[in-house]
């Protein structure tokens, strides 16, 4: 039904996520957190109080429109995307996290198929449109296990939005790194500025969709193809609604002594791409009694290349890397 929670399944290119890791959040904060036991008892027994910022990690999320669809020839840029992300992989310089939008057609199997992701969730919907393999487009790609998924369709779209299942899916990882599990979010809402109303509607369903799922306990990044930008009114509510996150592309602007922002080197992006004029975007929240913090410390605009003399797609890559520290 409309609006309820949807629990997708998790496809996964070794052994199945649900045998290797089976239960709560609560499983998955054991499974980070034990090598970091005994440190902590050890300081403890010697009245040594640990420092604010002890141990960091680094992060890297990719979002990405690849515009895969139907209908549309597309399986050469597909299998490109996936190249650059195999490539990457085997520089050591792939993201941990991609999270895709407009993944609509069987032709974004390639993007899969080639990066190498071991761990994935495919979108809500699958196997109930004919026209779309995917019908919500969204998919998360991770190198870490997939502790939980989730997912929820929106109640409202408006014209060719709503041949696809517009909606937004989520997904806990574990880290081992981490003391903390993480949550990671991704969307695509509602297309055009006419319809900034249905878009306002949906930043209503991502509200309540955290709300049930328990959002608020463990660090979180969100992001996508929001379809907005601050000129709009449903990127204001998105701000009012959720006042949480905090936006990675105006937060780099303002702090560019702690993070880099890598744009315009071909010509293609520059700053303002970052923020002001761009529909992608990516948000972090971390509990302020949460002993990890997150700071971006890079913004990369990229997939900007040319391919057989086109775009790889109609929006390029928005890629961070996020330092956690605790």
């Amino acid at each position: 039904m409309s609006g309820d929670i949807h629990y997708v399944p998790v496809a996964t290119l070794r052994p199945p996520v649900r045998l290797v890791y089976r239960g709560s959040t609560l499983l998955a904060l054991l499974l980070c957190a034990g090598h970091l036991f005994a440190a902590p008892l050890q300081s403890a027994a010697s009245g040594v109080v640990p420092s604010a910022a002890s141990r960091s990690f680094d992060f890297v999320v990719l979002t990405y429109n690849v515009r895969g669809l139907p209908l549309l020839p597309a399986a050469d840029r597909m299998k490109e995307i996936g190249r650059i992300l195999a490539e990457r992989r085997r520089q050591g310089d792939e993201p941990d996290v991609v999270l895709l939008q407009e993944a609509w057609s069987s032709e974004a199997d390639r993007i899969r198929s080639r990066a190498g992701y071991r761990y994935q969730v495919l979108g809500v919907g699958k196997g109930e449109n004919l026209l779309l393999d995917n019908p919500s487009g969204l998919e998360i790609l991770s190198d870490y296990p997939i502790v939980t998924q989730y997912g929820r369709r929106f109640d409202r779209c408006a014209g060719a939005d709503c041949l696809a299942t517009k909606s937004v899916i989520g997904a806990t990882l574990a880290i081992p790194a981490l003391p903390v599990p993480l949550r990671i979010f991704t969307t695509h809402l509602q297309a055009q500025t006419p319809a900034d109303g249905v878009r306002k509607n949906q930043i209503d369903d991502i509200d309540v969709f955290l709300r049930r799922i328990g959002f608020g306990a463990e660090p979180a990044i969100f992001a996508g193809d929001l379809n907005f930008k601050p000129r709009h009114p449903s990127y204001q509510k998105f701000a009012r609604v959720l006042p949480f996150f905090t936006e990675t592309g105006r937060f780099c602007l303002d702090t560019r002594d702690q993070c880099e922002i890598d744009v315009g080197q071909d010509g293609r992006t520059d700053i303002l791409d970052v923020w002001k004029t761009t529909n992608d975007h990516q948000f972090f929240y971390a509990p302020k009694d949460s002993p990890v913090r997150i700071t971006p410390v890079q913004l990369i605009r990229n997939f900007t290349q040319r391919y057989e003399g086109a775009r790889l797609s109609d929006h390029y890559g928005y890629e961070v890397r996020y330092r956690f520290t605790w």
